[in-house]
């Protein structure tokens, strides 16, 4: 579960799988390769979830905070899914990223993170932004198989809570 140890690691954890097998939803289909806009100010974490989505096919524009990830989001027109933490430093968070965010690209996806229960967004939030969320810790496979609801999962906004919290 995240966030963990690359060094330790093993190779399922970190991506080792094939991309076509680790993309694959039900039904059999597999999630096109993406170009995922990652926001998380934890540079470990960033750089340990940066290696699981290209892993997986995908590329990965990063950020450190909201800032930086509306520049990039301007910049790389092409973005198909933001995942961005909640919480972050400063007077920026997930949320406010996102309501910029579909002004700059109505049809963005948008995947919330995070680990603490403040940090959660109302299912009508969710809704607002045609979001999901996971929540911290997950596995690599809850986070692929978010991403692959969410691209391509029929209308549906995952919402992967990994226990944490009873809602």
């Amino acid at each position: 579960y995240f966030p963990f140890d690359l060094a330790n690691a093993t190779t399922d954890e970190v991506g080792g799988s094939s991309p076509e097998k680790a993309r694959s939803v039900a039904g059999g289909e597999s999630s096109p390769s993406l170009k995922i806009l990652l926001v998380e100010d934890d540079e470990h974490l960033r750089d340990s979830i940066r290696k699981i989505l290209q892993g997986e096919g995908h590329r990965v524009v990063e950020a450190a905070d909201g800032h930086v990830a509306l520049r990039r989001l301007t910049q790389n027109p092409d973005t198909d899914l933001l995942f961005s933490d909640v919480i972050m430093p400063g007077h920026f968070s997930g949320r406010d990223l996102a309501a910029a965010a579909v002004k700059v690209k109505p049809d963005l996806k948008i995947l919330f993170t995070s680990g603490y229960a403040a940090g959660r967004l109302t299912k009508t939030e969710l809704r607002e932004f045609k979001a999901g969320f996971l929540s911290k810790p997950y596995s690599k496979s809850d986070l692929v198989d978010a991403i692959c609801a969410l691209v391509g999962g029929k209308g549906k906004n995952p919402i992967v809570d990994t226990g944490r919290w009873i809602t």
